[in-house]
């Protein structure tokens, strides 16, 4: 609180912790404002300000929907905290995250996206979200080089994983290649989205996290 008063100038102090507080109870979900700006009793561009103060400050991230024009400007912004960690040590959530599969799933969303950002950082890599008229999504997009290379993360799912959305996203985008990040420690594997050439590579989320932040390291030290 004393660090965003002196390098921001935020004198309400306690509204900002709300939505902060907010955030911390949707990490990872697409954020509704009038929702936000309905439950803290805040008008809407207070609340947009507090918003961009904090990720001026590092403590989240803001995907936007991936298009251009009125698909971006209509469009929803997806929120991530900067670390997996800070829900669940603001909301005192403790050891108990650990049982309920909905808010892991939320963190480890959280922790690869921060692993991809880290990753692609120096490379000043976009990142959003995709989402259909029907509802059918994609959780992070990574225009590298020019190309969108999706990454659906399904840690909820450790069995019949639901691609519909990434299906979706593949038949109409043609990715070069598209990633599902997993549950399971042993789901490997490469397979063919219906009715394209486009590939599919299964890594489960903990090692693909490892791999990324073993890349992060060698491409700050100059080793990649």
């Amino acid at each position: 609180k004393r660090d965003m008063t002196a390098m921001f100038g935020v004198r309400r102090v306690v509204e900002l912790e709300q939505v902060f507080l907010y955030l911390c109870l949707h990490d990872g979900g697409i954020l509704n404002l009038l929702d936000l700006c309905k439950n803290l009793e805040l008008k809407r561009p207070t609340v947009e300000n507090f918003i961009d103060l904090l990720e001026a400050a590092h403590l989240i991230y803001q995907l936007k929907p991936l298009g251009y024009g009125k698909e971006v400007l209509r469009g929803r912004r997806k929120v991530y905290l900067a670390d997996p960690a800070i829900a669940s040590s603001v909301l005192l959530r403790g050891r108990s995250l650990l049982e309920d599969d909905t808010h892991l799933g939320y963190a480890v969303e959280t922790a690869c996206f921060r692993h991809l950002f880290g990753r692609y950082y120096q490379e000043a890599v976009a990142f959003s979200y995709w989402r259909n008229r029907s509802g059918k999504e994609v959780d992070v997009i990574a225009e590298i080089r020019g190309r969108p290379v999706p990454f659906e993360i399904k840690y909820r799912q450790p069995r019949n994983i639901d691609l519909a959305g990434l299906n979706s996203f593949i038949a109409v985008k043609a990715p070069e290649r598209a990633y599902v990040l997993t549950r399971n420690v042993d789901d490997f594997g490469v397979s063919i989205a219906p009715g394209t050439e486009v590939p599919i590579v299964r890594v489960p989320a903990a090692l693909a996290c490892y791999w990324l932040g073993a890349s992060e390291l060698a491409v700050r030290e100059g080793l990649n």
